[in-house]
């Protein structure tokens, strides 16, 4: 199918995914170590996607660029609106925000305060790769925050406030507060054993 078409797909079972394996937000999950522990494996899994596509400007440039131009002709546009945009990102910046709404209007804020006017404010295929990757500092920031929180809880990691037994069920990512801060100031996507995906709108 298109890009768009594959990019929304895509978006929308990432989307189902993360709403199973991290549930909602919400303090009475984080307090049951065992929901807190596949609260948190499922943020460090995003996190990492997420930086690793920050990571690569240049795939992440052209696959925003296939799907603005798929878009336009789809449309049958020269250029993309904002509001365009946000309906193209809808599946997107849903499953990077882990459906939270507070980081999605975060995101559409930011959106509107870097390109100021109406949703029908037309944007080129620059600001559509802009918004897009605001969307994903943005949402990777407040990942960051949710991790923490559950570390802060547990001391480091909720792993350690289960049952041995529990614990070792699955192995658990590289994931010290520390460890994110210092790959995030290399600008590395962490260790890991997977292989990033290598388009962002498959």
């Amino acid at each position: 199918g298109s890009p768009a078409a594959c990019w929304t797909a895509r978006a929308e079972l990432q989307a189902l995914q993360a709403a199973y394996y991290m549930g909602n937000v919400c303090t009475s999950r984080e307090e049951n170590p065992q929901e807190a522990l596949r609260q948190y494996e499922g943020y460090i899994a995003l996190w990492r996607e997420i930086i690793a596509k920050l990571s690569d400007e240049v795939a992440f440039a052209g696959e925003c660029t296939k799907v603005y131009n798929e878009e336009c002709a789809r449309r049958c546009v020269q250029e993309l609106t904002k509001q365009m945009w946000q309906e193209t990102t809808w599946s997107f910046v849903s499953w990077i925000s882990c459906e939270d709404r507070r980081t999605q209007e975060r995101i559409y804020r930011s959106v509107d305060e870097r390109h100021v006017g109406p949703a029908e404010r037309e944007i080129n295929e620059a600001l559509f790769v802009e918004f897009t990757r605001l969307s994903l500092v943005l949402a990777e920031r407040d990942l960051r925050d949710r991790i923490a929180k559950i570390q802060d809880r547990y001391n480091g990691e909720p792993r350690r406030h289960i049952p041995w037994s529990a614990a070792q069920a699955d192995e658990m990512p590289a994931s010290s507060q520390q460890r994110l801060q210092q790959q995030e100031q290399m600008g590395q996507p962490p260790q890991q054993s997977w292989q990033p995906e290598q388009q962002l709108f498959q």
